[in-house]
C-alpha cells in the first residue's frame, strides 16, 4: 500500500481546473545526492503552477518534499509526495552488513568493484523487497495516471515499473585518466572483458537472474541498461565541461542542475563574516565518507603545511574550532550557498555529482578525494577540464599528508598554474551557467510534456 500526501496547511489543487492540469510524475532514490537534481526540477515545474507536480520516493524524502512545498505560497500548487513501500537503498545495503568495497583504482580493485560492488549494488533488497517496492511503484503510476514520468537512473525500482507498462521516460541523472593512454588501452579492453566474464560468474548475479525470471522481469535490473533510445536523457553537463564525445538527439545537456539556495549572509551572518576574513578552503567530504584513524591523521598533516596561507573551513566530524579553522559536523548552510560567496579558493569534496557541479557553477577550483565509481570520473575529468587536482591518486580510497599537501598548493599557490586554474573554473562557470540548468531542464520537460511524447 502506497502513500499519497501533501504537506500539512497547503491546498494541493490550487485552482478550480485540476482536472485539465498535466499531471508529471518524478522517481527517485531518497539518497541526498540523488535526489538533489529531482528536486531542483521539481522546484522550477512547481514555479509555473501550471503542472500537477509529483514525487514517488522512499520514506526519507517526505520531509526534503515538506520543506520544497513551504517555498511556495500555501494557496499554490504543491508538490504531492508517494512513498514507495520498502526501504531505501542506503538503509537496505546497511541493513546486509557487508563489505563492498572501496577498492583502490586501477586494475586490481576495478576486478574486486566487479566482483564485490556491482554484485552487492545489483542485488540491493531481497526479492520480496524488491519484487514490493516494485509493485508500489506500479501502483503509484495507477493512480497518478501520469502525462511524464521522469526518473533518476538509479531508482530501479521505478524504472522497472515504466519498462513493464511500456511508458517512455526522461531519465535525469546526475577510473583510468583520459584520454586513456596507449600502454593503459591493452588493459582498459581486458577490464571490459573481465566484467563481462565476472557479472555473468557471480553466484549473486545469477540467484537475482533467476529470481527475476521467475518473476517474469529482464534478467538484469534497468540500471544496466539506462540508455534506451526511445527515452530522453536530461545531463547537468554541457559540450564544454565533458569529455568528447557524439551527442544522440535523445539526449539534452543542461548543464548544472541545483536547487536555489539561501545566501550565507542571511543563513549564517556569524560564519559570512568569518568567511571574509581572507581565501577560504571548503572542506565538504560528503555524509557517506567515514575515516579511520589512520586517514584522519594524514588528512591532519596534509592540512598543516597549507595553513600559512589561508583559513580552512571544513564540514568533517569534530567538535573543537579556532580562529583559523572552522570545523562543523554538519554545515549550518548549504554548501553552493558558501561557494557562491565568491570568498572561496579551493573546493574540497569526494567527487559526487552535486559537490562537483556546484563548484564547477560557482567558478571554484576544486581537488577531488575520490572513493568508488563515479567518483574517480569526476577525479579524472577536474585535471582533464584544468579546473583542479585529483588530490589522492596514488592512494585512493585514501589520503597521503604528502600528496594532499602537494594538491592543494597546486591548486592556490601563488603561481601561474594556480592563476591559469582559477580563470578556467571562471570560464566554465560562465559556459555552463548561461545555460541554466534546472530551467533548461524544466523547459524541456515541458517541450516534451506538450508535445504528448
Amino acid at each position: 500500500m502506497t502513500s499519497t500526501e501533501k504537506s500539512p496547511g497547503v491546498d494541493v489543487t490550487g485552482a478550480k481546473d485540476m482536472g485539465k492540469r498535466r499531471n508529471i510524475l518524478f522517481f527517485t532514490s531518497s539518497e541526498y545526492g540523488q535526489a538533489n537534481v529531482i528536486l531542483a526540477v521539481a522546484y522550477e515545474l512547481l514555479a509555473l503552477q501550471q503542472y500537477e507536480v509529483h514525487i514517488a520516493s522512499f520514506e526519507p524524502l517526505r520531509q526534503r518534499v515538506d520543506g520544497l512545498n513551504k517555498l511556495f505560497p500555501q494557496d499554490g500548487i504543491a508538490v504531492i509526495f508517494h512513498s514507495i513501500v520498502g526501504q531505501a537503498a542506503l538503509n537496505a545495503l546497511v541493513a546486509k552488513d557487508e563489505f563492498i568495497g572501496p577498492y583502490s583504482p586501477g586494475v586490481r580493485g576495478a576486478l574486486n568493484t566487479y566482483r564485490v560492488t556491482l554484485p552487492a549494488m545489483a542485488d540491493t533488497w531481497t526479492e520480496a523487497e524488491y519484487m514490493s517496492s516494485y509493485q508500489s511503484c506500479l501502483d503509484i503510476v495507477s493512480s497518478v495516471e501520469p502525462n511524464i514520468i521522469i526518473a533518476d537512473p538509479l531508482m530501479s525500482q521505478g524504472l522497472e515499473a515504466c519498462n513493464t507498462l511500456s511508458r517512455k521516460h526522461v531519465i535525469l541523472t546526475s577510473g583510468f585518466s583520459y584520454p586513456v593512454p596507449l600502454h593503459l588501452i591493452p588493459a582498459n579492453i581486458y577490464l571490459k572483458v573481465a566484467l563481462i566474464w565476472i557479472l555473468v560468474t557471480s553466484p549473486k548475479v545469477r540467484a537475482l537472474i533467476r529470481y527475476r525470471n521467475s518473476n517474469k522481469l529482464p534478467s538484469l535490473p534497468p540500471v544496466f541498461n539506462i540508455w534506451q533510445e526511445n527515452n530522453h536523457c536530461l545531463l547537468p553537463s554541457v559540450p564544454e565541461t565533458d569529455y568528447p564525445c557524439h551527442i544522440p538527439p535523445n539526449v539534452t545537456p543542461c548543464g548544472p542542475i541545483l536547487l536555489p539556495v539561501t545566501p550565507v549572509s542571511r543563513q549564517d551572518p556569524d560564519l559570512f563574516t568569518w568567511l571574509k576574513r581572507g581565501p577560504t578552503i571548503l572542506i565538504n567530504l560528503g555524509s557517506h565518507i567515514r575515516m579511520d584513524d589512520t586517514m584522519a591523521r594524514e588528512f591532519s598533516s596534509g592540512l598543516k603545511i597549507f595553513l600559512d596561507k589561508s583559513p580552512i573551513l571544513g564540514s568533517i566530524a569534530a567538535e573543537r574550532s579556532s580562529g583559523r579553522i572552522r570545523i562543523a559536523e554538519w554545515l549550518s548552510v548549504d554548501p553552493l550557498a558558501i561557494l557562491e560567496t565568491g570568498l572561496i579558493a579551493c573546493s574540497v569534496h569526494h567527487g559526487g555529482s552535486n559537490s562537483f557541479h556546484e563548484a564547477l557553477s560557482a567558478g571554484v577550483p576544486q581537488v577531488i578525494l575520490p572513493c568508488w565509481l563515479d567518483t574517480l570520473d569526476f577525479a579524472n575529468k577536474v585535471e582533464w577540464l584544468g579546473i583542479g587536482v585529483y588530490g589522492s591518486k596514488m592512494t585512493a580510497p585514501s589520503v597521503e599528508a604528502w600528496e594532499l599537501s602537494r594538491a592543494f598548493l597546486k591548486v592556490v599557490d601563488d603561481s601561474e598554474e594556480a592563476s591559469q586554474m582559477a580563470l578556467k573554473a571562471r570560464e566554465l562557470a560562465d559556459i555552463s551557467g548561461k545555460v541554466g540548468g534546472r530551467k533548461k531542464a524544466c523547459n524541456k520537460i515541458v517541450e516534451l510534456l506538450e508535445s504528448s511524447w
